[in-house]
């Protein structure tokens, strides 16, 4: 075809590729806010209420990398979810699955007295942040 029928040529009579069901979607607002600001949230009024730590006792290095993992979990939630990207909710589920486990070590590890309500509180909340991210990231 030489540039004098390629001119001819419609761009409307071009067939149009329908959107795939696997193709991302955008996050609504308040889901992007849930996922961008409900992690900060959640995690200053953690900290509020955590009791005082055992003072002779140092973490586990797997305790450390848990934790380290579930900032950047909720630093890739929070990205995402400025972004207004679908992966938000799968970051969000990632870092409610290292709160649960770092919710568990703590008293297991000795870091922490089992004092019930904070830890009851922890487990709670990051039972509930998994559950709704997880509802997000499946029905997308």
């Amino acid at each position: 075809m030489d540039g004098s029928q390629a001119r001819r040529v419609a761009l409307l009579d071009a067939p149009v590729i329908p959107r795939a069901d696997w193709a991302p979607r955008r996050l609504s607002g308040t889901l992007a806010v849930f996922f961008g600001l409900g992690w900060p949230a959640l995690i200053a009024l953690l900290l509020v209420i955590e009791p005082e730590p055992a003072m002779d006792m140092v973490p586990p290095v797997w305790v450390e990398l848990l934790g380290l993992g579930f900032f950047m979990a909720v630093l890739g939630a929070m990205v995402t979810a400025a972004a207004r990207s679908p992966l938000a909710a799968r970051w969000s589920v990632g870092a409610g699955a290292a709160l649960l486990a770092l919710a568990v070590s703590c008293p297991a590890s000795g870091h922490h007295s089992l004092t019930a309500s904070w830890w009851l509180i922890q487990l709670g909340a990051a039972a509930a942040m998994i559950a709704a991210s997880a509802k997000v990231a499946l029905r997308r």
